[in-house]
């Protein structure tokens, strides 16, 4: 459910204003919940990139587009694989802490 309000989120808004505002929010709700910090900080900004390229607001769509002179329904067309397997890569690292709290544990984080 969480990941779900943290791309819809992220449709509409770049990842740096929402982590200033959802994180306050959502980061005590975590905890107390026993997520781990750095787990928890991966989900909100793959999220939220996430939602920078998703249609219909998909903001970097857009910037691409006009960077490379491609039209932006060019790009859309062309982003389901990409989607798919950043969305697939999203729930792997939801599902499977170690995932993305291996390397931080490893480090002495």
């Amino acid at each position: 459910a969480v990941n779900l309000l943290l791309l819809v989120f992220g449709l509409f808004m770049d990842p740096l204003p929402g982590v200033m505002i959802l994180v306050p929010i959502l980061a005590p709700i975590s905890f107390a919940l026993g997520i781990d910090p750095n787990h928890f900080a991966i989900i909100v900004i793959v999220n939220l990139t996430l939602g920078l390229t998703t249609p219909p607001v998909g903001s970097l769509i857009f910037i691409v587009s006009s960077t490379v002179a491609l039209k932006p329904s060019t790009l859309i067309r062309e982003m389901p694989p990409f989607f798919i397997a950043l969305a697939l890569a999203l729930l792997a690292i939801t599902f499977v802490p170690v995932l993305s709290t291996w390397l931080p544990e490893v480090s002495g984080f």
